[in-house]
């Protein structure tokens, strides 16, 4: 799900989502103006609506807390606007965004050591 929400930022905003090992629409989103890193590309075809769907839906897929990342189902609903996308708590981003890696992604059959299981993602 981490994947999925940078490739979403990425394509609403027409750049990378990580700047100095930052995500910079965070600091968009603390200043309610995500729309501002919104790609001019989209112009106007794009429904502002739908823009910040986007964002939101990738900003919570990039949530340091693994457990607290969208499922797919309410991904879904949210992209095909049938529900609203919740707010995130203020500090949910703050700190470095963290990525857990699965132990079939590791190529391991037992969950890794503590002090594995955690890579800080720049």
């Amino acid at each position: 799900m981490f994947s999925f929400g940078v490739m979403a930022l990425e394509i609403a905003c027409g750049r990378g989502s990580y700047e100095d090992g930052e995500i910079w629409v965070w600091q968009l989103y603390l200043t309610v103006d995500v729309l501002g890193g919104a790609d001019e590309m989209l112009g106007s075809e794009f429904p502002d609506e739908e823009k910040k769907c986007l964002m939101m839906v990738g900003l919570w897929c990039m949530h340091p807390d693994p457990a607290r990342r969208l499922r797919a189902g309410p991904m879904i609903r949210f992209l095909r606007l049938q529900d609203s996308v919740p707010e995130l708590p203020r500090g949910a981003l703050d700190g470095p965004v963290l990525y857990r890696p699965s132990t079939l992604q590791l190529g391991m059959t037992e969950s890794p050591s503590p002090s594995y299981s955690r890579i800080c993602v720049h």
